[in-house]
């Protein structure tokens, strides 16, 4: 330190230079570790704490949603400070279970609503140059699957709010799979679906609505390629319609939303004109 200051640390005796330095050094690191361990295993305990505790609060919730299984127990929970152990399960009056699916139902689709009255607005005042395209240019998709980022706007809306986009791709071909040219209702079937399955940790029930939804996609899809003539179409195709709907399903979605866009642009006969 320089001169007239104290020095940082206690200084080494002058008898034993060899391991005073080393224990001197030891006075320097040890509290310095104490923090850092401190600062560092004082979080991620505090989060694993609170983290187990909600999990276990979803957990019980879902079990009494019938969404998922558990080992039930005819007592109440006891008051506890720490987290209750994974594999207990309480018992709850069935006079408490009828707000518990309704209410997360109700905010998940009311905010999905304002989400899709956003976009519809949005599309009304967007306006995209024609294309110059002939009808056989469309008996392929145009777009491969692993495009998506080449259009973010479609991806954001595929991906944060995909029964939006999806219906908007169903209404725009004027398909008949579910209620035709209806936006709306064809929104709050596959939002519905999409809420059930995102609660759902059942794997047999998880199965079957994945199933559901992939199969709804691939008729939608199959639709799409009769109506654009295009070369693949028929029985072999829908497997794999199914397929990429039931793992890529965001993908697809963005794939058809650009493939029916073109269309759009260039005056395909396939599509609807916005409005009609």
């Amino acid at each position: 330190p320089p001169r007239g200051e104290p020095p940082l640390g206690p200084e080494p005796p002058a008898g034993a230079p060899g391991a005073a330095a080393e224990d001197w050094l030891r006075m320097l690191v040890e509290p310095a570790k104490s923090a850092s361990i401190l600062l560092v295993a004082g979080p991620v305990h505090f989060f694993q704490t609170h983290w187990q505790t909600a999990r276990e609060h979803f957990r019980r919730l879902q079990v009494r949603l019938g969404l998922a299984r558990g080992q039930r127990s005819a007592q109440k929970p006891p008051e506890f400070e720490e987290s209750p152990p994974h594999d207990v399960v309480y018992e709850v009056e069935p006079q408490e279970l009828r707000p518990l699916f309704w209410v997360p139902y109700a905010v998940d689709i009311g905010f999905g609503y304002l989400l899709a009255l956003a976009y519809l607005g949005c599309k009304k005042e967007t306006q995209h140059a024609p294309l110059s395209l002939l009808a056989e240019e469309f008996a392929t998709f145009r777009h491969g699957l692993c495009c998506c980022l080449q259009r973010c706007d479609i991806c954001c809306w595929a991906l944060c709010c995909p029964s939006v986009r999806w219906s908007d791709n169903l209404t725009s071909m004027g398909t008949g799979i579910i209620v035709g040219r209806a936006f709306w209702l064809t929104w709050w079937v596959y939002a519905t679906l999409l809420f059930i399955l995102a609660g759902c940790t059942d794997a047999n029930v998880m199965f079957l609505l994945a199933a559901i939804v992939a199969a709804l996609g691939a008729s939608f899809r199959q639709e799409l390629r009769r109506k654009f003539k295009m070369i693949r179409v028929g029985s072999c195709t829908f497997l794999e319609d199914f397929c990429l709907y039931y793992w890529c399903t965001f993908c697809v979605i963005v794939q058809e939303a650009r493939q029916i866009e073109d269309a759009h642009r260039a005056g395909h006969p396939a599509v609807r004109e916005p409005g009609a």
